[in-house]
């Protein structure tokens, strides 16, 4: 009797312009695991560092997309779930490694219960310190004091890790640095939201796992480490900041309606008004700059309606 196939995990790893982040990432992955076939998918997003060159040489078995500029993080995202032929689909940031037994872990995780739409690893700061994984749906409450919600929240999921049998505590939200799933978890769900370019697309996309009765689950035990925002370090702060806004608006209009979104706005032109008229001179550019967005984008999240937009999946460009 031949014995049983291995599950093939895709990876769908978006690039731009961190070749040598993304040489360690395709070299981690446990390509002669017993347990789990591998299939890299990558989708360069117009890189001009010749990480393409590098793919095609040095890992001639990934399937690489080539984008001719950058098409946003979510799009070339769906893109490359798209062209994966796995039953186990796994998001990959390009500046992460995989630690031994971590997607078999998930695998055996993610296939234990059809209740369970997605697992995640922890993950590990570069210097090998926990670096948050998960975390509660953003609320506006959780405007005013956010690093005391998120702290709380991180502390009493640890504390179920370490109460609970199996170490699995469900929570609400997964981080899409390292995030797999099963294929028809994917198909009943549907791909990501392009109307985020970056940024929260893996918060709306848990929202879309809770309403479709998915649970997700933190596997404390698979590890996964993670460079962290490297593509977005190449941007200068205003850029960064202008995306992060534009993510953060979106996901509120969609899931907290029109009025916490308006909300979020008057508390924010509210602080950015005191530094104007008491910070000093770097916290007068920064308020000039928050009241600049703010009063641009006014209309756009807080009075019209969010335009709609269909996923653009394997459209290559």
């Amino acid at each position: 009797m031949s014995a049983p196939a291995r599950p093939l995990v895709s990876l769908a790893i978006v690039n731009w312009n961190t070749r040598e982040l993304l040489r360690a990432c395709l070299a981690s992955l446990p390509y002669d695991s017993p347990a789990v076939g591998i299939e890299a998918v990558v989708v360069d997003n117009g890189s001009d560092d010749g990480s393409q060159e590098m793919v095609r040489t040095a890992f001639p078995g990934a399937i690489l997309v080539e984008n001719r500029r950058n098409l946003g993080f979510v799009r070339a995202t769906n893109q490359a779930l798209a062209r994966a032929s796995g039953g186990f689909l796994f998001m990959l940031n390009s500046d992460t490694e995989v630690r031994e037994g971590c997607i078999e872990r998930l695998v055996e995780v993610a296939s234990s219960d059809e209740g369970i739409g997605a697992v995640g690893p922890r993950l590990l700061n570069t210097d090998g310190t926990h670096q948050r994984s998960f975390g509660p749906f953003p609320r506006v409450i959780h405007r005013f004091f956010p690093s005391r919600f998120e702290e709380r929240y991180a502390q009493a999921v640890e504390e179920r890790v370490a109460a609970s049998p199996d170490g699995l505590p469900r929570v609400d939200w997964l981080s899409g640095a390292a995030l797999l799933f099963r294929r028809d978890v994917l198909e009943r769900v549907g791909p990501l939201d392009e109307r985020y370019f970056m940024w929260y697309d893996d918060l709306d996309w848990c929202q879309k796992l809770r309403r479709a009765g998915y649970q997700r689950v933190f596997v404390a035990d698979a590890r996964v480490t993670h460079h962290g925002r490297q593509s977005g370090a190449k941007l200068d702060d205003r850029r960064l900041a202008t995306q992060l806004f534009d993510s953060e608006y979106t996901y509120l209009r969609l899931h907290a309606g029109r009025a916490a979104t308006l909300a979020v706005f008057a508390l924010r032109v509210g602080k950015a008004l005191v530094s104007l008229a008491a910070g000093g001179q770097a916290a007068r550019s920064e308020a000039a700059f928050r009241l600049g967005y703010h009063r641009r984008h006014f209309r756009r999240f807080c009075l019209a309606a969010l335009p709609g937009r269909e996923p653009a999946a394997g459209d290559d460009d």
